[in-house]
């Protein structure tokens, strides 16, 4: 049959345009009656092997008895008029973990943990029914959407094989003959042997979640042997080559196990150990976090100033002496302007006792009140003369000043405390 747009392959399937081709068939866009929304048509090319054709009807039947929202559906199944099989399925649109792999690569902790969870969810369905799927690889996980990561499904169960056996056509890989993807192949695959089972999946789907998190595959070789010979070994890339954490490792030692008895017995297994090691290492980057962000201590200038100076009791008393200075309030609230203008500029030019001795530089209490008396005095003087636009009375006048010069003295105060520690 001539596939092209508008060909129908059957009374319910018309052709709409080709989503891609390969060796090993094409996979069109069609219209499908009853539906409301357009499926996908996969094709198996024309003259297929005995092994293309076995594999292609092991596909369907084996996708088409699982009911996993993380697998890919499968609607029907047959041929057309010239006995060209295809299967029906639905469209998704989005990407491949393997496309979005080649364009970012590597994937954040909550990208991971989704794909880890719902294609584990996927396995659980598939391996209850005594099907092992035997190609778990990026490109065969399907991502739904855009950017992120709301749906995961597995796709491609042409390498399934029936564990019951059920299926006649699982009896077609030889002893001795590998099948799969070489990088994400177990090692019992690697060997050849059939007692391949659900571990293998498990096992290359911790092979998927190494490479999204330290894009790049956990097992490396010069030549098909030598990868051959470290996925036996279980000799993945040690994780501080690749900046994975290290409570991961324990994740992986059981996950990539070249013994199947050491690796997770199921999906559910696998993603709960998983979720674990999670939180381990968000606590490890919250603490590291907290740790950078935590204050060394209580800030006290005096503190650091006592510190630095008081090697002497003459230190000692120049620091309490220094206390005093900015501690002292400049004006007492009860005592009036004038009072305290008089007053400071009587006082004697230091405070200091005998046998104390002064840091050098310190403005002493007695000078510096009797600095701020004559300034608060000249500036009083000159409030009281400056005419006013609208006429008062002196007391008035008085009462005015004495609210300026109170936040004037606070002013001087401070530029005097900034002075002293400037020159400490």
């Amino acid at each position: 049959m001539l596939l092209a747009p508008g060909t129908a392959v059957s009374a319910k399937l018309t052709l709409v345009r080709l989503l891609g081709e390969g060796a090993m068939g094409s996979v069109w866009v069609a219209d499908s009656v009853g539906s409301p929304r357009p499926v996908a048509v996969k094709f198996l090319a024309a003259r297929p092997s005995r092994d293309a054709l076995a594999r292609f009807q092991r596909e369907a039947s084996a996708a088409s008895k699982l009911e996993s929202p993380n697998v890919v559906r499968i609607f029907d199944h047959g041929a057309t008029e010239d006995g060209t099989p295809y299967i029906v399925m639905e469209l998704l649109e989005g990407e491949t973990l393997g496309e979005r792999l080649t364009r970012v690569g590597r994937l954040g902790l909550d990208d991971v943990a989704a794909i880890v969870r719902q294609i584990a969810t996927a396995l659980d369905a598939a391996h209850r029914l005594g099907i092992v799927h035997r190609d778990i690889k990026p490109d065969n996980i399907f991502i739904v959407g855009a950017d992120d990561f709301p749906l995961v499904k597995l796709l491609d169960f042409g390498m399934a094989k029936q564990t019951d056996g059920t299926d006649p056509t699982s009896e077609l890989t030889a002893m001795g003959v590998a099948v799969g993807t070489p990088e994400y192949m177990s090692p019992e695959q690697v060997l050849g042997g059939r007692d391949v089972d659900h571990r293998s999946d498990l096992w290359a789907l911790g092979v998927v979640a190494y490479r999204a998190l330290a894009g790049v595959p956990p097992f490396d070789g010069a030549s098909p042997h030598a990868l051959f010979f470290a996925i036996c070994r279980g000799a993945y890339r040690p994780l501080e080559e690749v900046g994975l954490a290290a409570p991961f490792d324990r994740w992986f030692q059981s996950a990539l196990s070249p013994k199947k008895t050491n690796r997770f017995d199921s999906g559910r297994a696998l993603v709960s150990e998983f979720d674990l090691v999670l939180r381990e290492v968000r606590a490890l980057d919250d603490a590291s976090t907290n740790e950078a962000l935590e204050p060394t201590g209580e800030f006290d200038a005096f503190a650091l100033m006592e510190a630095a100076t008081a090697t002497s009791a003459a230190d000692a008393a120049a620091t309490q002496q220094k206390r005093a200075i900015l501690a002292a309030p400049p004006l007492e609230p009860d005592l009036r302007i004038d009072e305290w203008i008089t007053e400071s500029m009587s006082m004697p030019p230091t405070d200091s006792h005998p046998g104390e001795t002064s840091a050098p530089g310190v403005f002493e209490r007695a000078s510096q009140r009797g600095a701020i008396a004559v300034v608060v005095r000249d500036e009083l003087a000159s409030l009281e003369e400056t005419p006013s636009s609208a006429p008062s009375s002196l007391p008035e006048r008085r009462g005015r000043a004495s609210l300026g010069v109170v936040a004037f003295v606070i002013l001087v105060l401070a530029a005097v405390a900034a002075v002293f520690l400037r020159a400490r």
